[in-house]
């Protein structure tokens, strides 16, 4: 079952962003990225989508003329910048360097004179890659619903204790 928050626009990715502090208004009221956007007539929702959508820089400047159209929580223009950049930095971005990193990793072996095995781009083996990413194809979604039937205190537990056993296996296999 869908949750009903997507349902009605409401992303749950963006409830960080959209929690985080502002300052205090006049009454000493804290005041939440959420209630500013309220307070200002913006969607919450649809302007965190907006933001975390554009890069760093327009992102910066959109939020920062919001803040300084918000006159309820006093912040001076420099305080502005520093604030916009804080509260940027709970927004969920799209991971561009990894595509980069991961393009660079594959080609980086060519110019390092590493023997690698057929059928090979750069430092990737391209039948794994094709098996791995056809299984995420059928097996995201399941994994998805066991990750959010567990209680998130057990499977950061369940996870640490995979990266512990991977951990000792790499020096197992390091030493030996």
């Amino acid at each position: 079952m869908a949750d009903a928050r997507l349902q009605l626009g409401q992303d749950p990715v963006f409830e960080s962003f959209l929690g985080a502090a502002v300052g205090e208004d006049a009454r000493g009221t804290n005041v939440t990225v959420r209630s500013m956007f309220a307070r200002l007539g913006v969607d919450p929702w649809s302007e965190a989508s907006e933001l975390a959508a554009l890069p760093e820089g327009p992102a910066r400047k959109r939020l920062e003329a919001l803040l300084e159209r918000f006159i309820d929580v006093p912040t001076g223009k420099p305080d502005q910048s520093s604030i916009a950049m804080n509260l940027l930095s709970f927004l969920p971005r799209k991971v561009k360097i990894a595509v980069a990193g991961a393009a660079g990793f594959a080609l980086f072996a060519a110019g390092s004179g590493a023997q690698l095995p057929d059928h090979s781009l750069g430092f990737v083996y391209l039948p794994a890659f094709a098996a791995i990413s056809v299984m995420s194809v059928f097996t995201a979604r399941l994994g998805a619903k066991v990750a959010h039937a567990i209680p998130q205190a057990k499977l950061k537990k369940a996870f640490a204790v995979l990266l512990f056993c991977v951990g000792v296996q790499l020096i197992i296999s390091a030493l030996g």
